[in-house]
């Protein structure tokens, strides 16, 4: 029997998860947040107060909370293998925000480790949770008898900061783990049957990480799949879909607030033919809920693992196929 929640703490609290997620947690019905660490937490310390849990530098002081059942991984992406791998080996579900890992080994290493200790390690998409992205599969089986073409999957975005750890590569930045990670996960999660790598190209342009990139892929049944990533240029957030008559655009695919009302646009002929409102939702509570479930359904812990895995497999490949591109 399902208990009422699980006790849940966060390692590596930045800006996005205490704006974005953590209000999330500490507002959920089936988690209880009872711990936050972060290095540096006396900087953000007014901010952490309002979580009302244990906060610390100490990263073993919060993995040992009684009853602690879980645990939320969101800092810079170089320490995600470390903090996930330390979390397992003490017995904890780990979701973690992406990219899971920053390199195949690591993910190799963290599927072995979940699947002897019968846990969950989920990265955290939430753009799948959301209810457009829904809608991206019913319109995908409406369609079903109708021949898919193309799909095409951007995500880019203007330079920040060069002081962003995007920057850093010693700290598991660039643009393929960062907006390169979410067009290849939704070619995956859209596509019926298994791609191929066919063709890709990542560029540094004077910058110490990559910048820009883009991976085709195609699959058995004939249809090709472009996914596209940058910093640097304006910002475009969108998935296509094409059919022989129609395209189906979805603009703010990815990254949207959780109050955004979106739109999903239908083009016969090149001429506009529709536009399908999509209600707002928040897609965090939505991925939290579902890694609730995971963690008491094998079905659904097995099958995050393996996307995890398959997920770093394909940016391995990625990564292989541009030999003058290293990754930390």
């Amino acid at each position: 029997m399902k208990s009422l929640s699980l006790n849940i703490a966060c390692l590596g609290a930045g800006n996005h998860a205490i704006r974005n997620t953590l209000p999330v947690l500490s507002n959920i019905d089936n988690f209880k947040l009872v711990g936050i660490y972060k290095r540096d937490f006396q900087s953000d310390l007014e901010n952490l107060k309002k979580f009302k849990c244990k906060v610390s530098d100490d990263v073993d002081e919060i993995l040992k909370i009684k009853n602690l059942d879980a645990v939320y991984i969101s800092s810079k992406p170089s320490l995600h293998f470390t903090l996930a791998k330390k979390s397992l080996s003490m017995n904890k579900h780990v979701i973690v925000e992406k990219p899971a890992v920053t390199n195949f080994f690591q993910a190799k290493e963290l599927y072995a480790l979940a699947s002897k200790k019968k846990l969950v390690i989920m990265e955290g998409f939430m753009y799948k949770f959301h209810r457009q992205f829904k809608e991206i599969l019913n319109i995908l089986k409406k369609n079903n008898k109708k021949k898919l073409l193309k799909i095409s999957s951007t995500f880019g975005f203007p330079h920040l900061e060069y002081s962003n750890y995007r920057y850093n590569p010693k700290a598991g930045g660039g643009a393929l783990l960062d907006a390169g990670t979410y067009v290849i996960s939704s070619i995956r999660a859209l596509s019926k049957n298994e791609v191929e790598l066919t063709k890709s190209k990542i560029e540094k342009k004077n910058f110490k990480v990559d910048v820009t990139g883009f991976a085709d892929f195609k699959s058995n049944d004939g249809c090709k799949f472009k996914t596209k990533w940058y910093f640097g240029d304006r910002y475009k957030n969108e998935i296509s879909l094409k059919y022989k008559e129609l395209i189906v655009i979805i603009k703010r695919a990815f990254s949207k607030p959780n109050n955004l009302v979106t739109e999903i646009k239908f083009y016969k002929h090149r001429k506009l033919i529709k536009i399908k409102k999509i209600k707002k939702d928040n897609h965090f509570k939505n991925m939290f809920n579902y890694f609730y479930n995971s963690c008491y359904n094998s079905n659904l812990r097995l099958k995050e693992s393996f996307e995890l895995l398959q997920q770093a497999k394909i940016l391995n490949m990625i990564i292989k196929k541009n030999k003058s591109f290293v990754k930390v």
